[in-house]
C-alpha cells in the first residue's frame, strides 16, 4: 500500500525484476480486497504515513482479511516512534528517501 505513484512504479519494477508478483492498493479497503482475492500473498509492504490511522490499527484491519500470516515491511518519512507505533516487533522499516535495492532486499528477506 504505497500511495506515491512514482515510488510505487519503481518498486513494482524492481520487485518484478526479482520475480516477485506485485499487487497494488491505495486504501485499506483496496488492500483487503486484494488480499482476499489472492490468499497466496505472504508479504505486505505498507507506507505507514499514508495509512490514514495508527499503523498498528490499520494493519490489524488489513490482516483480518483472512490471509495466512502476513510478513510486513513498512516505509515512512517519520523519524519518531509514533510513525511506527503498533507495528509488529521486528518489522523492517525503511525511512524515506530509501535505497530501492535495500527495500527490495527487505521484501526478499521476509
Amino acid at each position: 500500500m504505497e500511495i506515491e505513484p512514482l515510488i510505487s512504479m519503481d518498486l513494482e519494477q524492481a520487485l518484478d525484476a526479482q520475480g516477485i508478483e506485485v499487487y497494488r492498493s491505495r486504501t485499506v479497503a483496496e488492500a483487503r480486497a486484494v488480499l482476499a482475492a489472492n490468499p497466496h500473498i505472504t508479504v505486505f509492504l505498507v507506507d505507514v504515513d499514508k495509512a490514514h490511522g495508527a499503523p498498528g490499527d490499520v494493519l490489524k484491519n488489513i490482516m483480518s482479511a483472512g490471509n495466512p500470516p502476513l510478513r510486513i515491511v513498512a516505509t515512512t518519512t517519520g523519524s519518531d516512534a509514533d510513525a511506527i507505533a503498533g507495528l509488529p516487533i521486528g518489522t523492517p522499516v525503511c525511512r524515506k528517501p530509501f535505497n530501492m535495492d535495500q527495500l527490495v532486499q527487505y521484501v526478499l528477506d521476509q
